[in-house]
């Protein structure tokens, strides 16, 4: 009996990812049980983003605190969607009665439009993280304000992640990064890591299969060249704004380099998730990111072993050593 129902769940779980492959967000969370919502979010710079919500749980309990959830390079708002409902970080919050918005920067599947620039020019694609940190997420977080009615959120980041800027901390009461690539320096060859973590894909994949189709239906979702330029700068100039050249430099910022980061007046508390085994963000430059964020900020760092970079996302694990603590100190910090 027992072999009798695997055998049956695995083949519903195959039909379910078959048909997810071909949904959007909302069509996946609605499929799941779900409200979803769709809104959209105009930056001060034209561009037009797409964000998902997640209202409340399956059996209607909702109206707690919103979190926002923001997707890493390449990704967007079907990260939080893709593993199994109770596996998921999004709808265990909702679960947990917490209104859960997903987050789509500039450049990917979701948000692809302009005020003013077709997705097919050039001058659409001019933007790095700079302008995701400047623009997008002011922006996502000022209208997860405005419509929920709350005087702050809960966030959380995975990979690129955008630290919220000094200005936004009034309205970001706590943030969770999650294998957040600030620092690229000890990568060595960026293009040979990012090989090298394909490995770890693969037999991250073999475990669970049935996610490979509606994986790769979403991924990757889409970002500017230029974004992947700067991502790939990181390796040589450490974290600093885009680099231009020098003439261009000049033009810029006033100098032959491009300014580094300044990350002082960060005061948003955090909590920060690493492993030694992502072969993307080292354990020398999660290092970097302590050392250049001010200690004050930094309230928890969690050394997870054995998860490569896409596992705290879509790895079975991550729901028990990694969501699971988020929401207890979510509730905790709520008087849950």
């Amino acid at each position: 009996m027992l072999r009798l129902f695997l055998l049956v769940a695995a083949v519903r779980a195959q039909i379910y990812v078959t048909q997810e492959q071909f949904m959007t967000p909302p069509q996946i969370i609605a499929n799941r049980g779900y409200p979803a919502e769709t809104h959209t979010v105009v930056t001060p710079d034209g561009y037009i983003l797409t964000l998902h919500r997640i209202p409340r749980g399956r059996i209607g309990f909702g109206g707690g605190r919103p979190v926002l959830l923001q997707h890493g390079l390449f990704s967007s708002s079907f990260d939080f969607l893709s593993t199994a409902t109770n596996l998921s970080l999004s709808y265990s919050l909702a679960d947990a009665g917490y209104d859960v918005w997903l987050g789509n920067h500039r450049g990917n599947l979701y948000s692809n439009a302009h005020v003013t620039y077709s997705n097919l020019d050039k001058r659409f694609y001019n933007f790095t993280w700079d302008e995701m940190s400047l623009y997008d997420y002011p922006a996502i977080v000022d209208y997860i304000l405005n419509v929920t009615r709350q005087p702050n959120l809960y966030a959380v980041g995975h990979s690129q992640v955008e630290f919220p800027a000094a200005f936004v901390a009034v309205v970001v009461k706590y943030f969770f990064a999650i294998a957040p690539s600030l620092s690229s320096t000890h990568l060595g060859s960026a293009l040979l890591n990012l090989g090298a973590q394909f490995p770890d894909l693969a037999e991250y994949f073999e475990e669970v299969a049935s996610l490979l189709p509606l994986a790769t239906a979403h991924f990757p979702a889409g970002a500017s060249d230029k974004n992947m330029i700067h991502w790939l700068q990181q390796v040589r100039n450490g974290t600093r704004y885009f680099d231009y050249g020098s003439a261009g430099n000049l033009a810029a910022y006033g100098t032959p380099y491009p300014r580094e980061f300044n990350f002082a007046n960060y005061t948003v508390p955090t909590s920060m998730y690493f492993s030694p085994s992502d072969k993307l963000v080292s354990t020398e430059d999660m290092n970097v990111a302590f050392s250049r964020l001010p200690a004050s900020a930094i309230q928890k760092i969690r050394n997870i072993t054995g998860f490569g970079h896409f596992e705290f996302i879509w790895g079975n694990r991550a729901k028990a050593e990694v969501y699971d603590e988020i929401i207890a100190d979510i509730n905790r910090m709520e008087g849950r």
